[in-house]
């Protein structure tokens, strides 16, 4: 979905860049990921790449929409001592593949992804580990571990939620202008600078990890794979649109705590606030830092990330005096 160059006065302007491959995208999407044991799932008709690292509780890792495994880097070269971290590219995201014959149709109605799919996809994550695991939720990540938490609290020791997604309800002229905002239509005829200033919101300052995201963003948009990323996250918005969460907390079964940035433009920290205080969760606020302050400020929400992992699993012993043995 590269951006055209205007023709010059005679009609004639240089030819447009062929698209990039699907080898040299893979190429640029695999650097900066998680280092680790990797592996993959299959759920759902799709093979997703899995990284692990470390021994002890499991602590597992969910990206948010268009992103991957990457968001997770800074806190795998900082895993502390008793955490095994894991994380996985979700189906229609980063290096996920379609297998069997339909391996390139995401558009049809049989394949289409909804928030269900990216559930299934972690839950089967969960069912590989020998205690029920944290999640790590980021974004729409954060409204995958919370449907999880709510469907099944049993499988989980709790929640990490990183401005999670899902939190706020819309109206009907809401939602019918975020559905055109990523219409498949417009995510496809997005230029350059658009999708740099896209990028730009997520983050509050400027730093190395804002300028490598967008060169992966930009990848994807650029690359014969760009209908396949589009009619992805069309679809999975679509979805999400209809199924908030933010009225659902109080039906929550396990213990959660909340993390967000303090300059995040993408979910506003006044939402994180309001939904700690409505099931009286911990809030953790990163000063200094947007949406995704893993990456923005990866030592400050290292600390606050393990040091809250430890609280949640000392407060669901307290809820479930046996929920520790193993």
């Amino acid at each position: 979905m590269r951006c055209t160059t205007s023709l010059n006065k005679a009609g004639v302007g240089p030819p447009p860049e062929p698209p990039t491959s699907e080898r040299a995208l893979t190429e640029i999407l695999e650097r900066g990921r998680p280092l680790g044991h990797h592996t993959h799932l299959v759920s759902r008709g799709y093979r997703c790449p899995v990284t692990s690292l470390g021994q002890g509780q499991p602590i597992i890792c969910i990206h948010g929409l268009g992103h991957d495994q990457w968001d997770f880097s800074p806190l795998f070269e900082r895993r502390e001592d008793g955490f095994e971290l894991l994380a996985l590219d979700l189906p229609g995201f980063g290096l996920s593949k379609r297998t069997g014959s339909c391996q390139d149709d995401h558009t049809t109605t049989t394949s289409r992804l909804n928030l269900s799919t990216l559930v299934e996809a972690v839950e089967a994550l969960i069912n590989t580990c020998i205690v029920p695991p944290i999640l790590l939720g980021s974004s729409l990540g954060g409204h995958v571990a919370l449907e999880i938490g709510l469907k099944s609290p049993e499988s989980v020791r709790g929640l990490l939620l990183v401005a999670p997604g899902g939190l706020q309800s819309h109206s009907p002229q809401e939602r019918l202008e975020l559905l055109s905002h990523f219409s498949t239509e417009s995510i496809g005829s997005r230029t350059t600078d658009v999708i740099e200033a896209i990028n730009s919101r997520i983050f509050h300052g400027s730093c190395r990890a804002r300028a490598e995201l967008a060169h992966r963003k930009l990848a994807q948009h650029e690359s014969v794979c760009a209908p396949r990323y589009a009619a992805t996250i069309a679809s999975i918005v679509e979805d999400v649109l209809e199924r908030p969460v933010g009225d659902r907390l109080g039906g929550l079964g396990c213990p959660v705590t909340f993390i967000f940035g303090a300059q995040d433009r993408v979910v506003p920290l006044q939402l994180g606030i309001s939904a700690a205080q409505q099931i009286n969760a911990p809030l953790h606020i990163i000063d200094e830092s947007g949406h995704l302050p893993m990456v923005e400020s990866p030592d400050t929400f290292s600390n606050i990330a393990f040091d809250s992992a430890r609280a949640l699993l000392r407060q669901k012993a307290l809820l479930n005096p046996g929920s520790l043995s193993c």
